[in-house]
């Protein structure tokens, strides 16, 4: 009999570069026009950032 594949990506142990910091997944969801949004998007691009990385930086820096 033919086994299923499993879909997504597959799960188990990566050996990674021991950078010194923890990655920590959160969600926060961001209320704006959608206009402001395409901007947001556009100066995260220019500065080669994710969206994400972007925000970060810009509050905490």
């Amino acid at each position: 009999m033919e086994e299923l594949k499993k879909r997504g990506r597959p799960t188990g142990w990566r050996k990674t570069e021991n950078t010194g910091r923890k990655t920590i997944f959160a969600s926060t969801t961001i209320s704006a026009r959608p206009e402001e949004i395409a901007e947001l998007k556009k100066l995260a691009a220019a500065s080669g950032k994710s969206v994400s990385r972007f925000i970060i930086d810009s509050i905490l820096h």
